[in-house]
């Protein structure tokens, strides 16, 4: 830069203070900052400087802000230095009375040539933006949140204007809570519809010393016996224990102390959200979620008592987290989607309550095309609430969260005026039941079942069902003692331990007609890590101990499956012989004279048995399918985290096992409502659920499988034939329908890139 002080006064020029130096870094939370030497110089008046070197005060890795403060009237040149050493200016700015000089720092300077202010940069953003063509219409009926800078915004993609809206009181206790509410008008009160009580948060465990005479209560609540827990039978001698060390020595106590840590937890937060309630009658209360809490055992795998229980008891009352999927490689993106499962079960039966999510447009990060995915995979989820969190240019952002891509913006724009065609059917309705079910459960949780390979092995089983376009509901303990079991035809489960009265349901539910679904370990304990008599009498055998071996485990799948060396090898499914390699855990079993052997390892003992049983059936795998089914589709690539489809963060696996994903399709007997097809046969790849509002439906559909357009055919057991339904797809694109009145069947064709949604109205 070279500085010509235009004024009668001696002026010094300086370069902005950000923190870590003089430009605003954007490592993540500044884990990686550098602490560059800062412009300092004065000028005399009527002198002009030589040219001097600022290109050292910038950040060649990041977009980020620059500038300079001057104490008097100068004009100040920018220029770069070509290959002969001729500097050739590039830009220049008049400061008539001093002043700050805000620019936008452009790491690659010296090839794209450009110094911009943060207005000419935002100003050429949104005329860019308008410039498109855009089909659809704005959203109105959706409450839409983002952090941004840009006034324009809030009108071009329909975010919410009104202050208003949400509060922040996390922190509060209920007297201070209330004390808040009182303080508000009548009006105010009733415009609030959201309160945040944290971010990233857990729920309270209760403190060690206060503990004891609760726990008691609490125990004697559920009807334990103080013999249960300990020899003496004397309640004195029962003091609450938490500790996994004590896991061995004293199960039924460290279970009963972590059921009562959860209870405490969710009472806790229950009493704040009991004063917000009594107050605001239209606020949702909730705190974010993080999906990456608890490591690999928890990441995209939610506790039970915090992701599902705390909303059936009110703990709180809007159900809240975010993806973020891309920074953990746990194996498919599509596995964002488990979050939602999980909240949709913590508000079953509730349909007035609304899950509020995240959906990232984080660029370097994500992608556009990755998140129009999550976008819709989040809506044909059960999302309501849309949140963008920061949504404005590196150039205006303070953390590493920003959106610095055109084609981003684009994406995002484009994509909230399609769902405007739909908003009103996903905001008054609610996502169809299945009738297959995946378990999870507060007892699981308490005794690791995740540990190991089970956490990699359960969000894998999850994707191998949704990639036979069944579609699929969480099961927790609460459903099957109060009966909602039986609503479902199928049930997956992985989970080691059950307990006692889940299991007698699980038990009367398969001599029913169910189809019981079980891989290595199911069912093998009870809530106090006994023998499960219940389920081992139902399976007929029982299971040997699980073997697991360092070489063969799989935390995240993209990171280790691709390392892992296999545990076993299966040779035969159905009188097929096959060659499919099984990781993480394996079960020895030796089954009984009415179990049918279908699939065996290399030593010949059982890999996959069949028991009927009344009316019912179970499928017993003695492996991890899910691991076996994505070995194939895994490449052997860096796990990096790079902001393109082609980066391992955004990969799809789409070449799975068909023999492992036909056998886990098996489970589910009854007939498809939906089924996506490709050349005439079914594209497990592409997602579909069907939302629905009294007559009206809303079908997003979701291309798991990449990034090229797909010609889809989804066929529909249901005639849409008639006078009063119009069909459509959300993008604008063509949608061809054939109807088949004597088979009750509606086909309907088109085109599919990334995502898009099918309209239904009568």
């Amino acid at each position: 830069m070279r500085i010509n002080n235009t004024g009668k006064d001696k002026i010094t020029v300086k370069s902005l203070s950000f923190p870590g130096g003089p430009f605003q870094q954007h490592s993540p939370y500044w884990v990686h900052m550098r602490n560059w030497k800062p412009l300092d110089v004065s000028i005399e008046s009527g002198q002009m400087t030589d040219w001097i070197e600022v290109g050292s005060t910038m950040d060649t890795l990041n977009d980020g802000q620059w500038g300079f403060t001057t104490t008097g009237s100068c004009t100040i040149e920018f220029g770069l230095r070509d290959a002969s050493g001729k500097i050739e200016k590039i830009r220049e700015f008049t400061l008539k009375e001093g002043g700050t000089l805000n620019l936008v720092g452009f790491a690659d300077t010296r090839y794209c040539r450009k110094i911009l202010t943060p207005q000419e940069a935002t100003g050429n953003l949104i005329e860019n933006l308008k410039r498109i063509k855009i089909y659809g219409k704005i959203p109105e009926k959706t409450l839409i949140l983002a952090y941004t800078n840009i006034k324009e915004f809030f009108d071009l993609y329909g975010l919410c204007k009104k202050q208003d809206v949400g509060v922040d009181w996390r922190g509060k206790n209920p007297s201070q809570l209330e004390h808040l509410c009182k303080n508000l008008s009548e009006q105010q009160r009733k415009s609030l519809q959201i309160v945040s009580l944290g971010d990233e948060i857990g729920l309270p465990a209760p403190p060690a010393n206060e503990a004891r005479k609760s726990f008691i209560e609490y125990l004697k609540n559920q009807s334990v016996n103080p013999e249960d827990i300990d020899p003496s039978g004397d309640w004195n001698n029962i003091i609450y224990n938490p500790d996994p060390k004590i896991k061995d020595e004293k199960p039924v106590l460290f279970y009963w102390s972590k059921r009562y840590q959860h209870h405490y937890g969710i009472q806790q937060i229950k009493k704040l959200t009991d004063v917000l309630r009594n107050y605001l009658p239209n606020a949702g209360i909730g705190a974010n979620f993080s999906p990456h809490h608890g490591g690999y055992e928890h990441a995209y795998l939610g506790e039970v008592f915090q992701w599902v229980n705390c909303f059936r008891e009110d703990g709180l009352t809007m159900p809240w987290a975010e993806d973020y999927i891309w920074q953990v490689p746990v194996g498919s993106p599509q596995m964002n989607e488990i979050n939602l499962d999980l909240f949709r079960a913590g508000i079953r039966g509730k349909p007035d309550r609304k899950i509020h999510y995240y959906v990232m447009p984080h660029w370097p990060g994500n992608t556009p095309n990755m998140w129009k995915r999550q976008f819709y995979g989040a809506l044909a989820h059960g999302m309501k609430i849309i949140n963008l969190f920061e949504f404005h240019p590196v150039w205006m952002a303070y953390t590493e969260n920003h959106v610095s891509s055109q084609k981003m913006f684009e994406t995002v724009l484009r994509s909230f005026r399609e769902y405007g065609l739909f908003e009103d059917i996903v905001q008054g309705g609610i996502v169809r039941e299945a009738k297959a079910g995946l378990w999870f459960s507060e007892t699981a949780d308490i005794w690791s079942d995740n540990a190991g390979s089970f956490a990699a092995g359960k969000r894998s089983l999850y994707i191998a069902v949704r990639n036979n376009q069944i579609p699929l509901d969480f099961i927790v303990e609460q459903d099957a003692i109060e009966g909602t079991l039986n609503k479902y035809s199928t049930l997956f489960l992985t989970d080691r331990h059950v307990s006692i009265p889940a299991s007698k349901k699980i038990a009367e539910w398969v001599q029913s007609g169910g189809v019981l679904f079980m891989t290595a370990g199911a069912g093998m304990f009870d809530e106090y890590n006994r023998r499960n008599s219940i389920m081992s009498a139902l399976l007929g055998f029982e299971q040997g101990k699980t073997i697991e071996t360092t070489e063969s485990r799989i935390e995240y799948i993209k990171q280790d499956l691709p390392f892992a060396k296999p545990l076993e090898e299966i040779v035969e499914i159905n009188g097929e012989k096959c060659s499919i390699p099984v990781f993480g855990a394996i079960c020895k079993i030796t089954t009984q004279a009415d179990s049918s052997v279908t699939g065996r390892f290399s030593d010949g003992s059982p890999a996959v048995v069949q028991i009927n049983r009344g009316r019912g059936k179970i499928i017993y795998c003695a492996f991890l399918p899910g691991l076996s089914f994505f070995k194939p589709a895994i490449p052997m690539k860096p796990v990096d985290r790079g902001s393109t489809d082609d980066a391992m963060a955004h990969f799809i696996p789409a070449d799975f096992n068909e023999t492992i994903g036909n056998l886990i399709g098996s489970a589910f007997t009854e007939e498809l409502y939906m089924v996506a097809k490709i050349d005439g046969k079914p594209a497990g790849f592409i997602e579909t659920t069907i939302i629905e509002n009294g007559n009206d439906m809303v079908i997003p559909v979701i291309n798991w499988s990449g990034n090229k357009p797909l010609r889809i055919l989804i066929e529909i057991k249901q005639n849409l034939a008639g006078k009063r339904i119009w069909t459509g797809l959300a993008s604008g694109k063509p949608l061809n329908i054939k109807y088949n009145i004597e088979k009750n069947k509606s086909e309907l064709s088109f085109e599919i890139d990334v995502a898009d949604a099918i309209i239904v109205r009568r």
